[in-house]
């Protein structure tokens, strides 16, 4: 799901907001 957090986060943000959101706050 996350590759770099910060990476990932952009790329997954849109599909997995959620999930990232849930995970981690600060994102």
């Amino acid at each position: 799901k996350c590759k770099r957090q910060l990476r990932g986060s952009t790329e997954v943000h849109a599909t997995n907001t959620a999930s990232v959101r849930a995970m981690m706050p600060y994102a």
